[in-house]
């Protein structure tokens, strides 16, 4: 099953950490927008496996669609004990509709040693609350056109769009994660025990950082941090202040790994 998944991993040469961190990213695009995190922390010492998930990059099937949300939670799963064959500690960090997929994998498995998750909405959606409301079978097969040049994305944006990004999403994925996968979390707040990083900034307009405030507050865990940046638009590990996000998540990561 791992060879579907479309994995890299980036083992460190030196100053070696026996910890483990799996990138999932967010919605339509794939594991490309994460080298620079990813070498970043393999110089670190830590191992780093970043992935695409169903419906995306440079894995077989059906683009832009997933039959269950559950297929996301079980692809990472896959690795997570894949990670554990190779380092002692496994962390997880997940951006945007990656982080909705890490909350929920964090919410039915105790076995990892903490999760980081950027800019990702623990709420309904205000469109997802007007959807609930209709048959999934009139809405399951629209396409969503995808944008990689909102400019709510990033200050100065520069992504390069190739033939692994998808041009659309199938409302489908969009319902499960963000309906069904958010009736799951926001129900089992209590069972949230994992060691948690939330990093939001204030002038995301596509994920308000009052989405961590309220998961902060709502989450069982003894161990959790909420940092608010100031200048970053939403994909914060690109934009202005990704220096500083690199380092805040190495200074995390290192106090318990």
């Amino acid at each position: 099953m791992l060879k579907e998944l479309m994995y890299t991993e980036f083992q460190p040469k030196t100053n070696l950490k026996n910890a483990t961190l799996i990138i999932t990213h967010g919605l339509a695009e794939y594991s490309k927008s994460y080298l620079e995190l990813a070498k970043f922390l393999q110089a670190e010492g830590y191992n780093v496996i970043t992935y695409d998930i169903k419906g995306h990059g440079k894995r077989k099937g059906k683009r832009g669609y997933v039959d269950s949300y559950q297929e996301f939670l079980a692809d990472l799963d896959s690795l997570v004990n894949y990670a554990f064959t190779r380092t002692e500690k496994v962390f997880l960090y997940g951006h945007s509709l990656g982080g909705v997929i890490t909350n929920l994998y964090a919410l039915e498995n105790q076995n990892i040693s903490g999760v980081v998750v950027t800019a990702s909405p623990t709420n309904y959606l205000p469109i997802m609350r007007l959807l609930k409301v209709i048959p999934g079978f009139l809405i399951n097969n629209l396409k969503l056109k995808t944008n990689f040049n909102d400019p709510r994305l990033n200050h100065q944006n520069k992504y390069l769009k190739d033939q692994y990004d998808l041009d659309y999403v199938v409302f489908k994925l969009v319902l499960e994660v963000m309906i069904k996968g958010m009736k799951q979390l926001r129900k089992s707040w209590e069972n949230y025990s994992t060691p948690v990083l939330l990093i939001y900034s204030k002038k995301d307009k596509l994920a308000s950082y009052k989405y961590g405030e309220k998961m902060i507050d709502k989450i069982a865990s003894k161990d959790k941090t909420l940092l608010l940046y100031e200048k970053s638009f939403h994909n914060l590990h690109t934009d202005i202040e990704k220096e500083k996000l690199q380092n805040d998540l190495l200074n995390w990561l290192d106090k318990r790994a």
